[in-house]
């Protein structure tokens, strides 16, 4: 890098931005885009988890277990209708998705902050006469 009349030369020009960077924030723009209509579902299965996931479950024709999610189907299999028979199912609550809720919320809780009691005395009239004598005998 040569200086001429007091400036640098060569290199990028200040403010350049490499194609890269431009491609990576393009792409996290779109990401956040497509993410940001989707917000009420995720917050809706945050808040889901976080109370406990609650689902009910009939075995089809096939003998496997189905999630029902269609309320009329549910109410079929409860009155015994379609020769279903159905189980409720709960999983415990998340505590790690109850975390992240109450702290996208309040905010996080600080750290607790450790205490240290240091007695540090320090006698400067012994400690300058002490470098000037070290000084002295160079």
């Amino acid at each position: 890098m040569a200086i001429k009349g007091g400036k640098k030369t060569g290199g990028k020009q200040k403010g350049y931005i490499f194609p890269a960077t431009l491609a990576r924030e393009a792409a996290k723009e779109h990401l956040r885009t497509r993410l940001t209509a989707h917000v009420d579902d995720f917050v809706d299965a945050l808040v889901s988890r976080s109370k406990g996931v609650r689902y009910f479950v009939t075995r089809n024709k096939t003998g496997k277990f189905e999630i029902v999610t269609d309320p009329t189907r549910v109410v079929a299999a409860l009155n015994g209708e379609d020769d279903m028979q159905g189980e409720f199912y709960t999983d415990k609550p998340d505590v790690t998705a109850i975390k992240e809720a109450l702290e996208r919320m309040v905010g996080q809780s600080d750290k607790p902050v450790e205490e240290h009691n240091v007695n540090v005395t320090l006698n400067l009239d012994d400690r300058i006469r002490q470098a000037r004598k070290r000084i002295s005998e160079k």
